[in-house]
């Protein structure tokens, strides 16, 4: 309402973190903590101007508004989300918390209706809303299923979603097969199929454990993975590596092979969401693993703090999903499910944060907000030091993110642009947070955060 009410809105002095400036030219040198105190012009959604904090007068026709040294970021990005799972931890109870009982509660809960898939993703959606999100990525569970209704039920509820949150809450889905399926042709076929009618839509696959004496076999798969998405220009999301297993090379076998993809002319975006288990296996292997995916282009790996955290390192696993751990006796979990995210980003990797799971049989809380699990990732990860870094993290919540989606679901977004940096030139996409400095903004959840839409 604000934007609207006048021809312009001017954020008088706003604290930007200086990692989502699109420029930082004719600004202040930046903080200790990275941040850089500004002047943001807003007008018609867009920022018209970043300038030097001023006591200079207005228009009339542009509301002034002293925020008081408030951080302004550009609204969020969730590259990893399971919206079709959604809001049904009550239903099917995960017995154990483990992978293998969330494999089984969800097995449990299927099939969903098209009623029911579409209460619980406008839902979700609307919490997201709330919370600032302005772009998902999001896992289309169930158009894998053997089921032909429950495939149908499971794209029309995504194209009733894309179509009733465009322009607000832009949505991009992801067509996953279990890896080893991509090389079935008729199911390859049939999934392809769907994803090829719609421009908002890429392949995934889920990796399952892929271990040593395994490795030539799944190198064949995500060659033909990667073949299909060379073929119909389309990025690549994968679930891999999410378990607790020493003997896991899922990561490393898709980088080599992603090597000779690119070597073959295939340029799309890939995304490699969890890799928990570069956390546990020989160091060797690990840093092979960071130092190979640091040399390769238009690569984001995905870190899900809340869901990897609740479900890693359980009792009650099985070695179905990693290493066996006993439901008895008690015992406290020893590592929390992180992957290397600071070596990754260290290396020049773009590193971003999902959410992952809502109220769901892998993750039993949460509610679509990234600044949840952006505050928990800095404390799982220790990302606040060296002093100064959180600017840097706090784009893997906005701008970096967006990135992975790719140019093809970029040019087919309502108004023509996908951006979440804070510069002339960007939407009027942003938050204010009731926080002046870091350490003010991850000590409280920022409940109270102001959302600003262009629209």
């Amino acid at each position: 309402d604000l934007i609207n009410s006048y021809v312009g809105l001017l954020l008088r002095n706003a604290t930007v973190p200086a990692a989502s400036l699109a420029s930082a030219s004719d600004l202040p040198k930046a903080d200790e903590e990275g941040n850089v105190l500004a002047d943001i012009l807003i007008a018609d959604g867009q920022i018209q101007r970043l300038s030097k904090p001023s006591s200079e007068r207005v228009a009339e026709n542009v509301q002034s508004l002293d925020v008081g040294r408030k951080m302004v970021w550009p609204c969020f990005c969730d590259p990893h989300m399971h919206l079709f799972k959604s809001q049904t931890a009550p239903r099917c109870p995960n017995r154990t918390g483990s992978i293998n009982d969330a494999y089984a509660s969800e097995a449990c809960d299927r099939p969903w209706s098209f009623d029911d898939l579409n209460r619980r993703v406008d839902f979700t959606i609307r919490a997201a809303q709330v919370h600032g999100v302005r772009f998902i990525r999001t896992h289309l569970d169930g158009t894998e299923d053997d089921r032909a209704e429950q495939r149908d039920a499971c794209w029309k509820a995504f194209d009733v979603a894309c179509e009733k949150w465009r322009g607000i809450v832009e949505l991009q889905g992801v067509a996953n097969l279990y890896l080893p399926l991509w090389s079935v042709p008729e199911l390859a076929k049939r999934q392809l199929d769907e994803v090829l009618k719609r421009p908002n839509v890429v392949l995934g696959a889920y990796c399952g454990v892929i271990r040593e004496k395994n490795e030539s076999e799944f190198a064949a798969y995500f060659k033909e993975l990667f073949r299909l998405a060379k073929l119909h220009d389309l990025p690549v999301d994968f679930h891999i590596d999410e378990n607790n297993s020493p003997e896991a090379v899922g990561l490393l076998t898709a980088a080599k092979e992603l090597v000779e993809a690119r070597k073959t002319g295939y340029t799309g975006q890939v995304l490699f969401g969890h890799c928990c288990a570069l956390a546990v296996v020989p160091a060797a292997r690990a840093e092979e693993t960071v130092e190979l995916v640091s040399g390769l282009s238009d690569v984001t790996i995905v870190a899900n703090p809340l869901t990897n955290a609740w479900l890693q390192d359980r009792r009650g696993c099985s070695d179905f999903s990693g290493s066996a751990i006993p439901e008895n006796p008690p015992r406290t979990p020893r590592w929390r499910g992180l992957t290397l995210v600071q070596e990754f980003q260290s290396k020049g990797t773009s590193v971003a944060l999902g959410g992952d799971n809502v109220r769901d049989w892998w993750h039993n809380y949460g509610d679509a907000d990234p600044m949840e699990y952006f505050r928990f990732g800095v404390l799982q990860g220790h990302l606040d030091k060296p002093h100064g870094s959180l600017s840097r993290w706090s784009t893997s919540i906005n701008r970096l993110p967006l990135k992975s989606f790719g140019h093809r679901f970029c040019s087919c977004v309502s108004g023509g642009t996908a951006d979440l940096s804070v510069g002339p030139g960007s939407s009027a996409d942003l938050i204010i947070f009731n926080a002046r400095r870091f350490s003010e903004l991850l000590s409280r959840p920022q409940s109270d955060r102001i959302v600003l839409r262009s629209h």
